[in-house]
């Protein structure tokens, strides 16, 4: 991938998410979407943790590593950070084993990753405020992709398909969407039914008709 796309994909953002809660801990979104996302705790542990109830086994430790993080962050270059990040998330391994049946698609979002760490290499400093202005920098490109994605969505006209992803989807509207494997979780056990029709409720939950 290059230019744009590459900061409009689901690894990308889920690593950007982390090291925006890293920058600013008082990021709520950035900091939830990190441990749903990249930690993989699951979102009962995650909101009974925000509602003040126990916190549980995952959630504490993913905590943990972004308070060392945020620890460290000053003292180690940018692309240490991002180096740390990807060996304590697992990330570009993860993305691989989801993919198991398309090594392809696994080993090109775990180089998209590897770009971002890249990226922060580049800086190669040390110094007050570079990792904050390399976060910074990564969500304005993050933020830039996403209006030129939904730019080019609102500016097409006549009979076009679209592939995205959910993540990428939010906000934007289509007379049709058809799910890819809608039932299909990698990486889990059997889902009770209901409960996920719930869940995918929620992600579609305005559209203006509803196919059940």
């Amino acid at each position: 991938r290059s230019g744009k796309s590459l900061y409009w994909t689901e690894e990308v953002h889920t690593l950007t998410a982390v090291l925006r809660a890293i920058d600013d801990q008082g990021d709520r979104e950035a900091e939830v979407a990190s441990l749903v996302n990249a930690f993989g705790c699951s979102w009962d542990d995650v909101i009974l943790a925000y509602a003040g109830g126990e916190i549980r086994g995952p959630v504490q430790a993913a905590r943990e590593v972004l308070d060392e993080l945020r620890k460290r962050k000053r003292s180690i270059s940018p692309g240490r950070v991002v180096e740390e990040v990807l060996d304590r998330t697992q990330l570009p391994a993860i993305y691989a084993a989801r993919h198991g049946n398309s090594p392809h698609i696994g080993s090109r979002m775990a180089a998209n990753l590897y770009r971002i760490r890249d990226e922060a290499r580049a800086i190669g400093e040390i110094a007050e405020g570079s990792f904050h202005r390399f976060v910074r920098v990564l969500w304005q490109r993050v933020s830039e992709s996403e209006e030129a994605a939904e730019q080019m969505l609102a500016d097409d006209s006549g009979n076009t398909v679209t592939l995205t992803t959910i993540h990428s989807a939010k906000g934007l509207e289509w007379p049709v969407v058809i799910l890819a494997e809608p039932f299909k979780i990698e990486g889990s056990g059997p889902k009770d039914v209901d409960e996920y029709k719930g869940t995918m409720q929620i992600n579609f939950g305005q559209t203006g008709e509803t196919s059940k």
